[in-house]
């Protein structure tokens, strides 16, 4: 990576990843995002997993400067654990990494960053098309209804932290930044697909799949899914499977994917 590329990655942006009893995979995240970002700052949540995967990253964080742990006494979920770390970053800019996120090679930062030249960019990363529940209308290889949300997914997002701060937070929920995406794009904001998945593997196994969203979360899940299902009759629309193959998503990706209101 040039020098001059380096020093505008790092001092405009800060990673963000949490973490909840995922230590094999917590510590693929960050070290192979520090194997291509070395000198990267890093905010490390713990969500209370007081496990092993809890001392591995106070040990990182007192080995590297560039590491700040944030240990959680009482398990927040992965959407207000987001939250709390939009707020202990100091950038301009946050790239969310879910803890189940291999970093494959660098340059991707450096290509998101680029797009924040638009002075109403918001996120950067895979975009999708929700409903207000937070279900999935499309990709960006669709053409988007005027009730879908344009929703860049978290797993690897860049985003405009001072924005962020003036519109709701980032919640429990499956789909944790709806509420915020949905007053994006009320707000005139744009976001920008980026085939981040290029530079970013997502093994999709992470905290959800090993332990659940929780008692709370599970139910307002399951509601959420028969909402939406009426939602989806009313207004004659039908949520697609996002669990669509990686490689047809790019079959489609010559489409720029703008989202701008």
């Amino acid at each position: 990576m040039p020098e001059r590329e380096r020093g505008t990655v790092e001092g405009s942006v800060v990673a963000l990843v949490v973490n909840y009893k995922t230590l094999e995979l917590t510590r693929q995240c960050v070290q192979t995002l520090l194997a291509h970002y070395p000198f990267l700052p890093v905010v490390m949540i713990d969500n209370a997993s007081a496990d092993r995967s809890t001392s591995f990253i106070a040990e990182l964080a007192s080995e590297r400067d560039n590491i700040h742990a944030q240990i959680n006494e009482k398990n927040m979920h992965h959407g207000p654990a987001l939250d709390q770390g939009m707020r202990i970053a100091e950038a301009r800019y946050v790239l969310t990494l879910d803890s189940d996120c291999e970093i494959l090679r660098a340059g991707f930062i450096e290509e998101m960053l680029k797009q924040f030249e638009n002075p109403r960019m918001y996120a950067v990363g895979e975009l999708r098309y929700k409903n207000r529940f937070g279900y999935t209308y499309g990709y960006w290889y669709a053409d988007p209804r005027p009730k879908w949300i344009p929703y860049v997914h978290p797993y690897a997002m860049l985003i405009d932290r001072v924005k962020y701060l003036a519109l709701p937070p980032f919640i429990h929920h499956g789909a944790p930044c709806i509420k915020n995406m949905r007053a994006a794009h009320a707000a005139r904001y744009a976001v920008k697909h980026f085939p981040v998945y290029d530079f970013v593997r997502h093994h999709a196994g992470g905290t959800s799949m090993a332990h659940g969203y929780g008692f709370r979360g599970s139910l307002r899940l399951k509601a959420g899914f028969y909402v939406s299902k009426l939602y989806d009759r009313l207004v004659g629309e039908r949520a697609v499977d996002v669990r669509y193959p990686r490689h047809a998503g790019q079959a489609g990706s010559e489409r720029s994917g703008d989202a701008t209101p």
